[in-house]
């Protein structure tokens, strides 16, 4: 008999010692967006609560990308106490199916880090208007002579199925001057974008970039990076 009652103090022991202190708790640990469509952002709330008896302190949220962003609305919780940590997720440039994960970190002595999953199935998104490509996006310099005028070309093309509008270019130095053979780009064709970098009083590295503003379906906003270095010319 006092074996029995050993073995049930240990017991009874054993279980206040897991109740003892914060602890960390999920409605679920793994959530399915299923079916979306390319270019939406979608979200979910997981909801934590903390079953301790101590307070509860989220340390870190942290996503496996940078597509995803996660906030929690309340650090510190109290025993009992719930909150809600939002996951975004952006499926622009991203088709077919994909897991992402979020690793949660508190001080549940238990289970210090978590880690929530979710999946998706991206659609690609049917385009109907225009849709801007460029043939290059970048350019690089390789040890240029300080004063060299370097002359780049790109090709606009319009791959979609309604007029591409080009409204706007612009370099982000006035020692590139851009010029487009036309503003206006009917499906299937394509313009000339020449561009003209002088590195006169440039020296050491470099990244310019220079942004195309259009219409297009796809992307509004493209863009041209030219990165490398310059040397400076000997007196």
């Amino acid at each position: 008999m006092k074996k029995i009652i050993l073995i049930f103090l240990a017991f009874i022991s054993a279980v206040s010692a897991q109740l003892n202190g914060p602890k960390i708790s999920f409605n679920e640990v793994f959530f399915d967006f299923k079916d979306v469509i390319e270019g939406e952002n979608v979200s979910y709330d997981f909801i934590v609560t903390n079953t301790g008896n101590e307070k509860l302190i989220i340390q870190s949220v942290k996503a496996s990308c940078g597509c995803t962003a996660v906030k929690p609305e309340k650090n510190e919780l109290a025993p009992n106490e719930t909150t809600k940590i939002k996951v975004i997720y952006s499926t622009r440039g991203r088709v077919g199916k994909t897991e992402k994960y979020v690793y949660v970190k508190s001080n549940d002595p238990e289970n210090s880090e978590i880690r929530l999953k979710f999946a998706a199935n991206v659609i690609e998104k049917e385009i109907t208007g225009s849709i801007i490509f460029l043939n290059r996006k970048l350019f690089s310099v390789n040890e240029v002579a300080e004063g060299q005028k370097l002359n780049y070309e790109v090709v606009v093309t319009n791959r979609g199925k309604k007029i591409l509008n080009i409204s706007k270019i612009t370099p982000t130095t006035d020692k590139i001057t851009v010029k487009i053979d036309r503003q206006t780009i009917q499906p299937g064709e394509s313009a000339s974008l020449k561009i003209k970098f002088n590195t006169k009083g440039r020296s050491g590295l470099v990244t310019e970039r220079i942004k195309i503003f259009s219409d297009a379906e796809n992307s509004e906003e493209e863009t041209i990076t030219i990165t490398g270095e310059i040397v400076k010319r000997k007196n």
